[in-house]
């Protein structure tokens, strides 16, 4: 079920959520779907920790999709290109110590890690610090996907360094990227996922 961390082989983790609000596989009339506010949670929980999201995909008696099901698979996607298409900064590379520079102004509140997995998942360990001490993620293991939604979004007064360390891994990690992003609105609102803001000199 977890798999083997020292395998030479590596296969994907998948999982299929339900667009319904019940726990429903097949199309019936009148069934509630999930709001977009809904889907972004089951969005980083999935994706966010390296899995493919497969989501429930029913058509109706006609053969068709639902106008309200389209509207969410549409919302979804719009707000993932939204969210996650522009990094504030970026790097990648080789090595186990990885740094980005945050411009005066800059504001982020979510760090998104990838491996290149045709090398292999490598990390095993790793911490994000701001500045010099501040740890605000770590984890075990970064593989094809992970993404940290931070508590608060930091907004720099001045210019500063957001650095990655990996202190454990199998082989030298290659990095497909390293980067931040800003706050993302929810659906219909102009409320941000990092509620409060921390000012960084």
């Amino acid at each position: 079920y977890h798999g083997n961390v020292s395998s030479n082989q590596w296969i994907p983790k998948y999982c299929d959520p339900q667009l319904f609000v019940e726990h429903k596989w097949f199309w019936e009339p009148n069934l509630a779907v999930r709001t977009l506010d809904d889907m972004i949670p089951i969005y980083h929980d999935i994706v966010g920790r390296g899995m493919v999201m497969e989501l429930a995909f029913s058509i109706n008696r006609d053969g068709l999709i639902d106008e309200s099901h389209a509207v969410v698979y549409k919302q979804l996607g719009d707000w993932v290109r939204q969210c996650y298409g522009t990094p504030v900064a970026s790097t990648s590379g080789v090595g186990t110590e990885f740094e980005l520079i945050i411009r005066q102004g800059d504001r982020f509140d979510r760090i998104l890690l990838e491996e290149d997995i045709v090398l292999g998942q490598r990390v095993r360990n790793y911490t994000v610090v701001i500045g010099d001490d501040e740890v605000v993620a770590s984890g075990s293991a970064i593989g094809r996907k992970r993404i940290h939604v931070l508590s608060s979004q930091h907004i720099a007064l001045n210019d500063f360094k957001v650095k990655l360390i990996i202190q454990d891994f199998a082989a030298i990690p290659q990095l497909k990227s390293f980067s931040v992003f800003q706050p993302c609105p929810t659906k219909n609102s102009h409320k941000f996922n990092g509620i409060t803001s921390k000012s960084l000199k």
